[in-house]
């Protein structure tokens, strides 16, 4: 006779697992990113026409981090009672938002080189119609949620697992350190953005045993320990 699955705990670690993979793709990420020589739409659509296979494997993966990341995420503002779980709560939530503007910001960059064709120089009609899909509404929406949400949930996620004592205080203090680099590093080049995502992936890989592990049970508030003392 085969003993029952603890189904919440395997569910526990799976979200563990996510969470390696996921710091793997974004460091991969950082691999990726394209190195474009401006910031207008020509100079986007060019680049994406130059490096198609490279522009369309940064978005794909950028994509895949963002939907792996995303139950790790949740799993870890669910693995905190008590002592930091405000902190830890909020950090998820904001993290989780960015995730999802994460795979929102990945899956419209993919069809980037689908609009830019193949010609060079790219026509004048496809760079206007490209300026008018950036500014839209669909856009803008993921990066208001990727942009908080990564580099601001993810530091606050993990001081909240650390005020709850499931982490070392290198592992925050590293996350946090790569996060404020990478915001930088955007335009410092490929081989600091590829630095910054690594040291943000070491973070998330060093948390993954809280899940892995399963998270330490938080002490019971002492009115309910009085409360079976005297029942």
């Amino acid at each position: 006779m085969s003993l029952p699955v603890d189904r919440p705990l395997v569910r526990t670690r799976l979200a563990g697992v996510c969470l390696v993979v996921g710091a793997v793709l974004l460091a991969a990420t950082g691999a990726l990113d394209p190195s474009m020589p401006g910031d207008s739409s020509g100079d986007l659509l060019t680049y994406a026409v130059a490096e198609q296979g490279r522009w369309t494997a940064w978005s794909l993966t950028l994509a895949a981090a963002g939907l792996v990341l995303l139950p790790a995420v949740s799993a870890l503002g669910r693995a905190v009672r008590g002592r930091g779980s405000a902190l830890s709560v909020t950090g998820a939530c904001l993290a989780g938002a960015g995730m999802v503007g994460m795979v929102l910001v990945g899956t419209s960059e993919a069809d980037v080189p689908v609009l830019a064709g193949s010609q060079l120089p790219v026509p004048a009609e496809v760079v206007s119609v490209a300026e008018r899909m950036a500014g839209g509404p669909g856009l803008g929406i993921a990066f208001l949620l990727m942009l908080p949400g990564y580099y601001l949930g993810v530091p606050v996620l993990l001081w909240g697992l650390r005020r709850a004592r499931l982490l070392a205080t290198w592992v925050p203090l590293v996350g946090t350190a790569g996060v404020i680099g990478s915001w930088f590093a955007t335009e410092a080049g490929d081989v600091w953005e590829l630095l910054f995502r690594c040291v943000v992936a070491l973070a998330l890989t060093a948390t993954s045993p809280v899940l892995l592990r399963g998270a330490a049970p938080q002490p019971a508030p002492r009115s309910v320990l009085a409360r079976n003392v005297t029942a």
